[in-house]
C-alpha cells in the first residue's frame, strides 16, 4: 500500500510511463483534485478492482438514483461550518493547533489598490481589464496555509460562488492567488460584488464604499477553502 507521496506515485509517475486511462474508486473526490490532475493513469490491479466494484455499483445518472442516495444542495454548509468554528474561544485551541483562517488585504503596502496589479492586474494595454489576483503577504505565502505553488484548490465564497484557484508568482513561494484557467474570473467577481462595471478600475474608495478592504479565508482541508467578502 502506498502511504507517502500519493499524488506523485499514484497519478504522475504512471503517466510518465505511458498510462492513458484514469479509474477512480472513492467516496469523495474534490473538484480541485480532478482539475489539477487532468492526466490519465492505468494500473492492472487497480483496474481489476475498479471493474469488480463496477458490477455492484450504480451510476450517478441512473433514473432511480434519487431513491437510492439522498443528495442535498446545502449552499449554507460553509457558512455554518465557519460559524461553528468561531464559537470556540481562541484560548481553547491546543498549543500545537494551526491557524485555520487568514485575512488577505486588497490594498498594497501604500494603502491603495495597485494600479496595474492585484484587482487591477488587467488595467494595461492589450489585456483583459478584468484580470486580477489576490496578493498574499509574506507571512501568509511563506506558511503552509494554502497549498504549494501550482496546486489547485477550491474556494467557495460567502455568496455561494465557487472558484478553482492556485498560487502563482514570486519564484517558488507563490505569493498570489489566481484562477488559472481564466485570470479574469476573480476581477469579474469583485467588480460585481462592488457594483461596478466589468473592466472598471478599482480604487480604495470603491472598497471603502462597499465596506471592506480585505477578504478572509477559512481552511477546511488542503483542497477546500471558504472566502468571506461580506459587508
Amino acid at each position: 500500500m502506498i502511504l507517502k507521496s500519493l499524488y506523485q506515485r499514484v497519478l504522475i509517475d504512471p503517466v510518465k510511463k505511458g498510462a492513458d486511462e484514469l479509474f477512480i474508486v472513492s467516496g469523495y473526490a474534490a473538484s480541485a483534485m480532478a482539475f489539477h490532475h487532468m492526466a490519465p493513469i492505468r494500473d492492472i490491479e487497480v483496474l481489476g478492482y475498479f471493474e469488480e466494484l463496477e458490477k455492484r455499483s450504480v451510476y450517478c445518472n441512473h433514473n432511480e438514483i434519487d431513491t437510492m442516495v439522498r443528495i442535498y444542495n446545502d449552499q449554507y454548509y460553509y457558512k455554518r461550518h465557519v460559524h461553528e468554528e468561531q464559537v470556540f474561544d481562541v484560548d481553547e485551541k491546543p498549543d500545537n493547533s494551526k491557524d485555520e483562517s487568514v485575512t488577505v488585504s486588497l490594498l498594497s503596502r501604500t494603502g491603495e489598490v495597485q494600479r496595474a496589479g492585484g484587482l487591477n492586474w488587467g488595467q494595461r494595454q492589450s489585456r483583459n481589464k478584468n484580470e486580477a489576483y489576490l496578493q498574499l503577504s509574506p507571512d501568509v505565502y511563506r506558511s503552509d496555509f494554502f497549498p504549494e505553488k501550482c496546486v489547485h484548490f477550491t474556494v467557495v465564497t460567502d455568496d455561494s460562488k465557487t472558484f478553482i484557484c492556485n498560487r502563482a508568482q514570486k519564484n517558488e513561494y507563490g505569493a498570489a492567488i489566481e484562477t488559472p484557467h481564466n485570470n479574469a474570473l476573480l476581477g469579474e467577481y469583485f467588480r460585481n460584488r462592488l457594483g461596478m462595471a466589468n473592466g472598471a478600475f478599482i480604487t480604495r474608495s470603491d472598497l471603502e464604499d462597499y465596506g471592506r478592504t480585505d477578504v478572509k479565508f477559512y481552511k477546511f482541508d488542503d483542497e477546500n477553502y471558504y472566502m468571506d467578502f461580506s459587508k
